[in-house]
């Protein structure tokens, strides 16, 4: 599927969430801070592996990473 595959670290069971599950993301405006706030720990690590392309596993973690 991809010719370079860059791991997040950290990764497996310590990898950090998009915070964008758990309904959150449906919150509505008021919650946007707070999303985008903890969604910043995610962004990094994604930075961290200097990936052009990035795949998300799903709606809310696209919606939650693209908001940073």
């Amino acid at each position: 599927m991809c010719e370079n595959f860059v791991e997040m670290h950290p990764n497996k069971e310590h990898n950090f969430c998009c915070n964008a599950g758990g309904g959150v993301i449906a919150a509505g405006p008021p919650w946007k801070r707070v999303r985008v706030e903890s969604n910043k720990i995610k962004a990094e690590q994604i930075i961290a592996t200097g990936a052009k392309i990035v795949v998300a596993p799903c709606h809310n973690c696209h919606v939650g990473i693209h908001m940073v």
